[in-house]
């Protein structure tokens, strides 16, 4: 009876720790896609909205997304008028929050505007 008991809440936990770790297949995600579609590829929600700011022509918009693989992983994903015009994974640009999101979505802006 008590070997029983163990053996299922072992199977328990094994499974309580496997849906805790949420990989996210970013090789399915292309610039372009919509804030819907990128959810879709993914299989997951954003954990949050970092931030968001009006410009003249257009919203910018920065959702994260968290990847749980041993280690911990941000992603920060810019969208413009609703679609993905970047991302990147702040750690290896060697930071760790986002201090300053307005700056970031202004340098995001002023590189699509050269662009054009």
């Amino acid at each position: 009876m008590k070997k029983s008991f163990l053996l299922t809440v072992a199977f328990a936990l094994f499974l309580l720790s496997c849906v805790s770790f949420r990989k996210l297949d970013f090789y399915k995600v292309k610039l372009g896609m919509t804030k819907e579609e990128v959810s879709n590829a993914l299989q997951a929600s954003p954990e949050n909205m970092i931030g968001s700011k009006q410009y003249a022509d257009g919203l910018m918009e920065v959702q994260q997304y968290h990847y749980i693989s041993g280690k911990d992983i941000y992603y920060w994903l810019f969208f413009w008028n609703g679609k993905l015009v970047k991302y990147e994974t702040p750690e290896l640009r060697g930071r760790n929050n986002f201090d300053s999101s307005k700056d970031e979505m202004d340098k995001v802006y002023e590189g699509m505007v050269r662009n054009k």
